[in-house]
């Protein structure tokens, strides 16, 4: 008889503990993916969830397990960490703010960089379990569902149709615009390192800071050499840049192509031709840049001893895309030149738009 009282007691005990189960006033509700805060430091990502605990039973709730487990596009797992609450009161709705943390250097050292730059829909995956009735009840629920990640650099890249040119000292300094497009998670400001080369090795480099957390827009200033600008203006080429995002503790690295068009591709100077009291000299090139170029041309001609002997200077406007294809004509003192004697012409061009300019240059005998 004692034995079957006991029995009897137990059944009335899970029968009591059950019902606040089967009458809804038991839940554990999980957060929609809305509910859902991250923020990014000292190289982590930060999750936190609310979880809200119904208990209306006349139990407290024991060992309250939450799992969270979250997967990219390729299955690649991203967080998988459980937490847990001792003890959730009978009689009250309670709100947990779980906390969550993804170690953003350690993906990227696995090659895992699509948080950072690509959009994907994580897979996750929530569960949470607890005893109830003196650990008599085991009770959880399972919650699947996508979640759609913007990544926290979101796009970036150069203004061609800002580029401008400055000198400086013995070179050029040229100004590009630098465009970025970051999460609103992020904040603070991101270091921006980049390096531009060739075919032939690095050209320049240089480094500026931007705003987090939206679009903004800087300017990359690379320091160029007289014989690196040379390059640039005149031969169309495939320059590689190497950025570095230096950010909340994390550096990223991304490399991307830039079809450089040269706003004097395929630059060439004719042979000169001297007929009655002028000297003729054909000037051929493209324009391949993404600007239109309103041209400023000034040439000099001086003999062997350096004096003037003519100068010429012209305007010129070169459509995007088009070729240019003339004469610049510089007209001789009487007598012309000298037979025998060494010439040295010299032409300068400047873009108006721009600010580009350079200068070239050749010796020639008289005739």
């Amino acid at each position: 008889m004692a034995i079957l009282l006991v029995d009897i007691v137990a059944i009335a005990v899970i029968a009591s503990s059950l019902y606040p189960f089967a009458a809804g006033k038991f839940n554990v509700d999980l957060p929609d993916a809305s509910e859902v805060s991250w923020r990014v430091e000292g190289g982590d990502l930060f999750l936190t969830a609310p979880v809200r605990v119904t208990n209306g039973g006349i139990f407290d709730v024991s060992d309250l397990r939450v799992d969270v487990f979250l997967a990219d596009d390729a299955g690649r797992t991203i967080l998988d960490q459980t937490q847990r609450i001792e003890r959730i009161p009978s009689g009250v709705i309670t709100t947990i703010p779980f906390g969550f943390t993804v170690d953003l250097d350690g993906l990227l050292a696995q090659g895992i960089d699509d948080l950072v730059f690509e959009p994907t829909n994580l897979s996750a995956r929530i569960t949470a379990g607890a005893t109830y009735t003196m650990g008599l009840v085991r009770v959880g629920v399972d919650y699947p569902f996508m979640m759609p990640w913007e990544p926290l650099i979101v796009d970036y890249g150069v203004l061609e149709s800002g580029i401008s040119y400055t000198p400086q000292g013995s070179g050029t300094l040229l100004s590009v615009p630098f465009y970025l497009v970051t999460s609103s998670i992020l904040q603070g400001t991101v270091q921006v390192d980049l390096a531009l080369s060739n075919a032939s090795g690095l050209l320049t480099s240089t480094s500026t800071s931007l705003v987090l957390g939206g679009s903004t827009v800087g300017t990359l200033q690379f320091p160029l050499s007289n014989q690196t600008l040379w390059g640039l203006a005149t031969q169309s080429q495939l320059l590689t840049a190497e950025a570095v995002f230096t950010f909340s503790g994390i550096s990223v690295t991304q490399r991307f192509g830039w079809d450089w068009g040269a706003p004097f591709s395929g630059f060439a100077l004719g042979t000169p031709q001297i007929a009655g009291s002028e000297l003729r000299l054909p000037v051929s090139f493209t324009n391949e840049a993404s600007l239109d170029l309103d041209l400023a041309i000034a040439g000099t001609v001086v003999d062997s001893s350096q004096q003037l002997v003519s100068t010429t200077s012209q305007s010129l406007q070169v459509p995007q895309g088009s070729p240019a294809a003339f004469d610049l004509v510089f007209s001789l003192p009487p007598g012309g030149l000298r037979p025998g004697e060494t010439y040295t012409l010299t032409l300068a061009f400047t873009d108006r738009a721009s600010g580009m300019g350079f200068s070239t240059g050749f010796s020639f005998e008289g005739s």
